[in-house]
């Protein structure tokens, strides 16, 4: 919620090196994010005001990529009430960016393995209903496609390594960097190349 330009040898290279370095910034502090995985059970398209903040979501959803708060059958969390405003900015920045005149995001309906569902609204489309997907929850949230490996089974021990689960606090941590880069963003080619990066590191 898209064209895609490459970027020369020496804006990637650079893209790496500012990636990898605050990546690895993140996890030396002991950042984490809780990372749950399950199936995608609807998908509704929900519309995001002037303000970047969109309505009609269900209540208590994770919006925006920025962990506000969300609902789920094992009770009600409510996260800091700040991270709703730098959602807005990350939606806005995205619809911007990207010419969308309908101004609107999606909201995936997630059927967790281990129980209970959770809904999530992030400006990309590239997830189709039956899906296997992480929901990642930290200082920000994410939702991307995975393997189907992951919605077996929550006791599957080939998902339980620690190998495995470094992996998934990498691309996590990646993800929320590059969501904090595109927030600050502020003109226009900036946004542009910001909200592709969090493309390029957040979805699948």
């Amino acid at each position: 919620m898209t064209t895609f330009t490459k970027p020369s040898t020496a804006v990637a290279l650079l893209t790496v090196l500012f990636v990898s370095g605050a990546s690895a910034q993140q996890r030396q502090t002991g950042q984490s994010f809780a990372i749950s995985y399950g199936i995608v059970d609807r998908i509704d398209m929900v519309k995001v005001g002037n303000d970047g903040q969109p309505t009609g979501v269900a209540t208590g959803a994770v919006v925006g990529g920025l962990a506000g708060s969300y609902n789920s059958s094992h009770g009600h969390q409510v996260r800091d009430a700040a991270a709703g405003a730098l959602a807005g900015a990350l939606l806005t920045a995205a619809i911007k960016s990207h010419k969308n005149k309908d101004n609107m995001a999606h909201q995936y309906t997630v059927n967790l393995v281990g129980g209970g569902t959770i809904s999530v609204v992030v400006e990309q489309g590239d997830i189709d209903k039956g899906d296997c997907v992480a929901v990642e929850q930290g200082p920000s949230a994410n939702v991307r496609k995975v393997t189907p490996v992951h919605c077996t089974s929550a006791s599957d021990p080939a998902v339980q390594t620690a190998d495995v689960t470094v992996k998934q606090q990498e691309e996590a941590a990646d993800c929320h960097t590059a969501k904090e880069a595109a927030l600050k963003a502020t003109t226009e080619s900036q946004i542009d190349v910001a909200v592709k990066k969090v493309r390029i590191f957040c979805e699948s």
